[in-house]
């Protein structure tokens, strides 16, 4: 016998929003890892840094910076949630679901505010 409490059919991840969490979350650790790897043969972050034949800096010099790479894997990590949170507001909204509606705003809006306000800091 299940005594959970019953959720809300749009807390209970889905198909598409399962695959659409993988897929960030794998977009965002190969982001990640191409900006390291490119970070080290660059000559390094601080001092895990290594010297890199001059034929890979060359053919790497076409590709976008480590840093370039490491922010956009960064910024796809933290945006998942946001997007998981806009996608159940979205659910909730065409349940009918008021109260889950103005809850998910609500995280949703302090999301936002606390990305404005990091972002001057």
């Amino acid at each position: 016998m299940d005594l959970r409490p019953e959720r809300p059919s749009s807390l209970a991840p889905q198909g598409g929003q399962v695959r659409f969490l993988l897929g960030g979350t794998l977009a965002a650790v190969a982001l990640l890892a191409a900006g390291l790897v490119l970070a080290l043969a660059h000559g390094g972050i601080g001092t895990l840094g290594f010297p890199a034949p001059h034929a890979l800096r060359a053919a790497l010099g076409t590709l976008p910076g480590p840093a370039t790479l490491l922010s956009w894997g960064l910024l796809v990590l933290v945006a998942l949630p946001a997007m998981r949170v806009a996608v159940a507001l979205l659910g909730f909204w065409r349940e009918g679901d008021r109260l889950y509606v103005v809850i998910s705003a609500t995280v949703l809006a302090l999301l936002l505010a606390g990305v404005s306000v990091g972002r001057g800091l």
